[in-house]
């Protein structure tokens, strides 16, 4: 397989990631029936001394993995700088989301890292908002925007039950980043073109 069409693979790891997290927080609630999405926080499945923690640990570190090599994607697809910046916060935090799994509910870093995970992931909407307008992706601009808002807002403004449904949300919100950045990978004619 040349380097061309391999580096063209890694624009579906997006997606991938994202269906991997999924599948790891609902595996973990399969086998974890005293998890309560009303009262507990989605970390609490992979909380220190619980027997089945690897499966949410092990899950979210592997979703994280696959999604920092989803960087080469966006790299390789957008040639302006903001765009850049934009996947290089997307990486940090990805590499956050597996100190998630590293630094379990009940070690002292883990409030930090996840604090920073979705956070960043927000910085990484407000900042491909500008970058795909460079690109002409109006559309695909103004829902990474819509994103940012939504996220931000949601977060503040709401008063969730849990911090599991608060979780669940932005969740869902990077399910639609991750569809939407898939999109604009099939729209650039750049990366289409090349030999």
């Amino acid at each position: 397989m040349s380097a061309f069409k391999l580096g063209k693979l890694t624009c579906y790891l997006g997606i991938i990631s994202y269906v991997i997290g999924v599948g790891t927080i609902g595996t973990a609630v399969a086998i974890n029936p005293w998890f309560n999405v009303w009262t507990d926080a989605l970390s609490d499945m992979g909380r220190v001394g619980l027997s089945t923690a690897w499966v949410f640990n092990m899950g979210l570190m592997l979703a994280a993995v696959v999604g920092m090599a989803y960087v080469v994607c966006l790299i390789k697809v957008f040639r302006n700088s903001l765009a850049h910046l934009a996947a290089g916060v997307y990486l940090v935090a990805a590499a956050n989301l597996f100190l998630v799994g590293a630094f379990p509910e009940g070690t002292k870093p883990h409030w930090t890292v996840s604090y920073e995970f979705f956070s960043l992931m927000l910085f990484t909407y407000l900042l491909n908002a500008p970058a795909l307008w460079l690109e002409g992706l109006r559309k695909h601009a103004a829902i990474n925007l819509a994103l940012f808002a939504l996220g931000l807002g949601g977060s503040v403004i709401i008063n969730w039950p849990s911090t599991a449904t608060l979780e669940l949300y932005n969740i869902a919100l990077m399910g639609v980043w991750c569809v939407t950045m898939f999109h604009t990978t099939k729209l650039v004619k750049h990366w289409v073109n090349e030999p």
